[in-house]
């Protein structure tokens, strides 16, 4: 094609461009009148979608009116916020509650014994922290009596010298809050102890004026439930009756000290032989096994006409009962395909007769069993141990048939020697103390038998020195049924997964993120079966996992996160492994024990001490303190950073030569529901945070201060949000009204009209609203429009609330009200998603059908337009080339003009004749 580098012709001098573009003008005419009609249709498809997004809005409005919680929403108000304050989170019941704020949580804090200076080197050693597993744990009083507990109340004491005290147990909930209340008391000289399982009371005054002597108070029932009722003896002690017992109710995962049983659900759980030859094997289910209760229906309906299974006499174990005929065999009990639930129930005795009695399944008021202790492998089969105190006095005590350690103590302790057996100050273990004061002997502890029991206790020893300690007897604390949301002081241990690599170069993952990993069993259980050579258990001191390398390779035991995850560093099981004995042979283990173990050398200060321990980060703080007197004014203070009970930090620090005290005890907060003045009537909950958010369901209960008065709760509805709601829905209705008259508008001066003057569509979204926002509706009760609730359409159209109106409408009849606004089929809120949903709804409602035909037409007439636009172009070339060639014609006949006019004339000579 022809261009030119000039839009005036260089000949004719006729100006080419303008000349076409004028010549183009007229020709696009039609093609520009349909682009104005598509430029109008795209506005109206532009009011169109605005009419819908508002419409929406006003659907979304009433959606949320439409909520029962709207309807549902109260308020809450503290009688002493000051002590108690309430937080509603969900729809509360209204009403007035009473509650006793009885004490804020208090984080555990202890202090050592003092040295001379803060640099002064401690000797070396280890020193260990964990949270819990303390031996002389009380057990919760709602545990006692067989689940039936104890009623709250008071009861008084009398000591042997006449005084009295009324000792108030409201708000006990262990059994050391029991103990520690009675202890407290100074206006009586007695001293109240655990005895097994029961409750000893001892006179110290020395006096006989008169008994010693327990009486009800008010009328309770406290005394007796204590088993100390009818207490009334000339002597200086006296003990309770037995307050352990199982029962039907207790959560299997409340035996053997909280480790509960190992139930699996896919294998066989035990495995009986019966007197007749025949066996039997027993499968529980875990889900269906959670109670005492449950788990003897299931035993009894494992074979009815073979076995039976009860509680013993003395409720503290399970007894197995063979129905079958006696040919000779012998009854017998054992766990099936490598399970332990025949040892976890203590049934791997022998039988007497056809009677198989099991082991002690709960512990005593303040001591564990036997079997819990060593990491729950137990201490074995008890025997003799010899015992020899300073003065050379000796003994010989039989251990045999003890359950729990305080058994083991009690028989210590009725040695006869000037001995006294307790637990250690660590609370870990046990400590033997000469008293006799004798020095010209070794204290002596030793196996009597081949039991080895002074081996197994820890207090094999022969020296000159008044004391023993066994160190920490392993109390188990962590087993297969902990879940995982529990560990880390509550924290839980994160989702996420982690690489094992064995010592072969093997690998396997551990995935964390499915729903069916909740306890520490579920990750053995993936661990265990990744096919690597790696054993994962629960370590030998039961306080964590423990993975043991089976194919003492070359390589190096390792575990590793993966991505960000933090799943492996939960489970203490990140890092590579360490080399130690196990059975004889250096094993590589990777140990996830929740014990923090530091060492120290001797030249170690309690400046080092403290400086280690906050590095570590275990969620304790150690400072130095220095009393400022004395001359050993420098202690170490340790604070645990975990509130409550689960924060109670047990230390061993004997290596170093530190003990420790108590400066506040780890306490849990605690808040009674009821008064607390009417015996036996309140029931008391716990938190370690000062929250309680299950007490009353949707509301969050805070304690901030202690009183044994009683602050009130009051939970009344509220009309806030459904005002609010109200509100918004009169905003939306009115915008969309708003919207509806700024494309509609009419002005008869200037004939002026809105983009969608005289649209049906629009019309048809007026009735259908002005009919539905004024009308009225029958059948559900009193309220039957909205101008009822201070609603209603003003001259102009536009919504309006008399907020006064909806309030006292809501205040006389508030079911009405939502009756109105939620009825399934006639509610106003379904009436008008209906509406909203014919006019802007999905498929074929009103506006969307309007705004598929609008982008129809544009789609075609935007067609026809590229179809002109194509026509247009090649006019346009058509234009151009002809003034192109006009320009060659002109120049051309120029040519030939200049040739012309080169053409000069030739002049003619004629001669003249000559006459002559």
């Amino acid at each position: 094609m022809a261009t030119f580098s000039s839009s005036v012709g260089l000949i004719t001098g006729i100006n080419i461009a303008e000349t076409v573009d004028q010549l183009m003008s007229l020709a696009s005419r039609p093609r520009d009148t349909l682009a104005t009609r598509v430029a109008g249709l795209q506005e109206q498809q532009v009011a169109v979608g605005e009419l819908t997004a508002l419409s929406i809005g006003l659907q979304l409005s009433v959606k949320r009116l439409a909520s029962a919680r709207v309807f549902q929403q109260v308020k809450t108000t503290s009688s002493n916020d000051t002590l108690l304050a309430a937080t509603v989170t969900g729809t509360p019941a209204t009403g007035t509650y009473s509650f006793t704020p009885v004490r804020t949580a208090q984080s555990h804090q202890l202090i050592s014994g003092g040295v001379a200076s803060s640099d002064q080197a401690l000797g070396g050693g280890a020193f260990k922290l964990r949270f819990g597993g303390f031996l002389d744990q009380g057990l919760d009083l709602e545990l006692l009596n067989g689940g039936a507990g104890v009623e709250r109340g008071k009861i008084r004491i009398t000591d042997r010298s006449g005084a009295s005290a009324v000792i108030d147990l409201r708000f006990a909930v262990t059994v050391d809050d029991v103990l520690d209340r009675i202890n407290a008391n100074d206006d009586i000289n007695v001293t109240a102890l655990a005895d097994g399982d029961a409750i000893r009371l001892v006179d110290e005054t020395g006096l006989a004026i008169t008994n010693l002597k327990v009486q009800e108070v008010n009328g309770g029932s406290t005394a007796a439930d204590l088993g100390l009722a009818g207490i009334d003896v000339a002597a200086s002690g006296a003990t309770g009756q037995d307050l352990v017992r199982l029962f039907n109710q207790l959560e299997v995962g409340q035996l053997n000290d909280g480790n509960g049983l190992s139930i699996r659900n896919e294998l066989p759980d035990l495995e009986v032989r019966f007197r007749d030859g025949s066996t039997l094997e027993v499968d529980l289910t875990r889900d269906d096994v959670s109670t005492v209760g449950d788990l003897l229906d299931a035993l009894n309906a494992a074979d009815p006409d073979r076995l039976q299974a009860a509680l013993s006499a003395d409720g503290k174990r399970l007894v197995l009962t063979d129905l079958t005929a006696d040919a000779g065999g012998t009854f017998a009990v054992s766990s099936a395909l490598g399970g332990t639930l025949a040892e976890d129930l203590g049934l791997t005795g022998s039988a007497t007769g056809g009677v198989l009695t099991g082991g002690r399944l709960l512990s005593g008021l303040k001591s564990p069993l036997l079997r819990s202790l060593h990491g729950g492998q137990g201490l074995g089969t008890l025997g003799q141990i010899s015992l020899t105190d300073r003065s050379g006095a000796s003994a010989t005590v039989d251990l045999a048939g003890t359950e729990t350690l305080g058994d083991v103590v009690e028989r210590l302790n009725a040695s006869g020697l000037g001995l006294t057996v307790s637990v250690n100050s660590a609370r870990n273990g046990i400590v033997v103390q000469d008293q006799t004061g004798a020095t010209a002997g070794n204290l002596v502890i030793a196996n009597a038998d081949a039991t080895n029991t002074a081996d197994q206790l820890g207090l094999t020893f022969d020296g000159a020195a008044d004391s023993v300690n066994s160190g920490s007897l392993d109390l188990q604390v962590f087993h297969e049924h902990m879940r995982l949301d529990a560990l880390r002081n509550g924290q839980g241990v994160r989702t996420g997964s982690f690489t094992i690599v064995d010592t072969m170069g093997k690998t396997g993952a551990v995935n964390l993120r499915t729903s069916t990993v909740e306890t520490v069993g579920d990750v053995l259980e993936l661990i265990n079966g990744l096919g690597i050579a790696v054993e994962a258990r629960i370590n030998d001191t039961g306080d964590g996992i423990l993975l043991v390398d089976t194919a003492r390779g070359g390589g190096t035991l390792t575990v590793i996160d993966t991505g960000n995850g933090k799943a492996a560093a939960d489970l203490g099981l990140a890092g590579t492994a360490q080399v130690v004995d196990v059975g004889g042979t250096p094993t590589q283990v990777i140990d996830g024990t929740t014990t923090t173990t530091i060492t120290f050398d001797a030249e170690a200060t309690l400046a080092d001490v403290a400086r280690q321990i906050n590095e570590r980060e275990l969620g304790v703080t150690a400072s130095v303190f220095e009393s400022g007197s004395g001359v050993t004014p420098f202690r170490l203070v340790l604070s645990s950073g975990v509130p409550g009970t689960r924060g109670a930090m047990l230390l061993d620090g004997a290596e170093l030569g530190l003990t420790f005290r108590e400066l506040s005890p780890a306490r849990d907060a605690v808040l009674m529901v009821g008064a607390a003045d009417i015996p036996g009537a309140g029931i008391l909950a716990t938190s370690s945070t000062n929250r309680f958010s299950k007490v009353v369901e949707g509301l969050d209960l805070t304690v901030a201060g202690s009183s044994d008065e009683p602050v009130t709760i009051d939970v009344q509805s509220t009309d806030d949000s459904l005002v609010s709601n109200a509100r918004l829905l009169v905003t939306q209705y009115n915008k969309l009204r708003d919207k509806i008259d700024e494309l509609t508008y009419f002005n008869a001066r200037s004939e002026e009209t809105g983009i969608l003057f005289g649209s049906r569509e629009v019309l048809q979204i007026e009735s259908q609203l002005s009919r539905l926002f004024t009308g009225r509706t029958y059948g559900l009760g009193a309220i039957g429009s909205l101008e009822q609730l201070g609603l209603s359409l003003d001259g102009e159209g536009q919504l309006k609330l008399d907020e006064t109106r909806l309030q006292a409408a809501f205040a006389s009849d508030p079911d009405a009200v939502q009756r109105y606004f939620l009825d399934e089929e006639s509610g106003f809120a379904a009436r008008l998603d209906a509406v909203i949903e014919s006019i802007a709804g999905e498929g074929q409602s009103l506006l969307v059908t309007r705004n598929d035909t609008l982008q129809r037409i544009i789609d075609a007439q935007n067609d026809r337009i590229a179809f002109f636009d194509a026509k247009l172009e090649r006019q346009r070339e058509h234009y151009l080339s002809y003034y192109y060639k006009l320009e060659l014609a002109v120049a051309k006949i120029q040519s030939n003009l200049s040739i012309v006019e080169g053409i000069k004339p030739m002049e003619l000579f004629i001669g003249r004749s000559r006459r002559g």
